[in-house]
């Protein structure tokens, strides 16, 4: 398991606040209008709503800071300088306690310079827990912490997420895909839905 983790000198209280204002926002833009209800139930509707929409479009200064960061570290740390990466992200918002994801991969879970991350808005006292795709033989566990950066190679990996239990606020975090220019646009489909990836959704990192 490849993996990093790095406590990012970002305004938490900000993004917490602009990730609430966001949450409304995909509600009221995407979620109702596309009738995703209907499609998904995800403990999460805002992570359900991800293909229509990247949050690091989203012109909030706090949104801006953190793609920074997140570029930074990623170069820094992981990344590759032959190929040109891209990033993808979306909003987990959890208003239930007693929530929780079970095991997932992500995009291009097959290609090793495929990466996937996340950080943490609201989201102390929960941690993630990963095994490999193939076998599902458990490989680690991760905490996660309000203003952590975590990033984990996608390839032949699941994870998932341990309950909230936090009955007065949502747990929030913000998670990506990163990945080269060549692996884009291939997962076109919701539900019963096309959808046109090649506008307004990728970003470069």
């Amino acid at each position: 398991m490849i993996y990093y983790t790095e406590m990012l000198d970002v305004d938490v209280k900000q993004l917490k606040h602009d990730c609430i204002e966001l949450s409304k926002k995909i509600e009221d833009q995407i979620i109702v209008p596309q009738n995703l209800r209907q499609y998904s139930k995800h403990p999460s509707m805002c992570t359900a709503a991800a293909p229509y929409y990247n949050l690091f479009t989203y012109t909030k200064k706090s949104i801006f800071n953190l793609h920074k960061k997140v570029r930074k570290s990623f170069y820094e740390k992981l990344g590759d300088d032959k190929y040109d990466y891209w990033i993808q992200g979306w909003l987990n918002f959890w208003p239930q306690t007693g929530d929780t994801l079970g095991w997932h991969g992500h995009q291009n879970d097959f290609i090793e310079n495929c990466w996937h991350g996340v950080f943490g808005v609201n989201c102390n006292d929960t941690f993630a827990e990963y095994r490999t795709q193939k076998t599902g033989d458990l490989c680690g566990r991760i905490d996660n912490w309000n203003g952590q950066l975590l990033i984990s190679q996608s390839w032949n990996m699941q994870h998932r997420i341990s309950d909230w239990k936090n009955r007065k606020e949502p747990r929030i975090t913000i998670a990506f895909n990163i990945q080269p220019i060549e692996t884009l646009h291939d997962d076109k489909w919701i539900g019963e839905k096309e959808i046109d990836r090649s506008m307004n959704y990728y970003v470069p990192l």
